[in-house]
């Protein structure tokens, strides 16, 4: 299943992937220093105590949510309701660092969407505040416009260099990070999101 059509014959685009084993995941996970406390809204890490750049709550309407979320970004519904958008705010020094090897962007989004298909059957939304800086993803992730600053405006108030993620579970529940993160927090947020439902 393609993502994208009409890509560069040297680059493939993100297509389904070969899961990972969940094992591999919580293996992988271990080694963060995340600890996560939803009921309390905290998550705090070994290295510096609780994190400030997070964001723990519950979306009330959370079916008018997903409704106008799949209208907006044309988004085929799957049935379990859970969501994981990747957000990017816009240029800035951090984005500008990362790597521009198509096929390093794919593989590392390519293991994100693997882990995300093991953990919640899910693959992840990419969505942009300013397609400037982007141009690197092309032919491998269509990125999607957050034209009226839904997305922004629900999760993230503050731009953070680098990009941020969400994820949401079938229960409206969601958790935010902003800024540089490994792949691993995007995994285990899913694991904590997806033991509540």
């Amino acid at each position: 299943m393609l993502l994208l059509s009409g890509c560069s014959p040297s680059i493939r685009p993100l297509v389904a992937p070969d899961n990972i084993s969940l094992k591999e995941i919580e293996e992988r996970t271990s080694y963060t220093g995340l600890t996560i406390n939803y009921d309390k809204g905290e998550i705090t890490s070994n290295n510096s105590g609780r994190l400030e750049n997070v964001m723990i709550g519950k979306i009330d309407n959370y079916d008018v949510f997903l409704k106008v979320l799949r209208k907006k970004f044309k988004i085929i519904a799957n049935d379990n309701n859970f969501i994981v958008i990747n957000y990017y705010p816009g240029k800035n020094i951090c984005s500008e660092s990362g790597t521009k090897d198509k096929v390093r962007i794919r593989n590392i989004h390519g293991t994100i969407w693997s882990g995300l298909h093991t953990i919640a059957k899910t693959k992840p939304l990419y969505i942009y505040h300013d397609y400037k800086g982007l141009e690197r993803y092309e032919g491998i992730i269509e990125w999607l416009p957050d034209s009226d600053t839904m997305i922004q405006d629900t999760f993230f108030k503050e731009d953070y260099p680098c990009g941020s993620f969400v994820v949401i579970n079938s229960l409206g529940e969601f958790m935010t990070y902003n800024g540089e993160h490994p792949i691993e927090f995007i995994w285990q947020y899913a694991m904590t999101l997806k033991e509540r439902e």
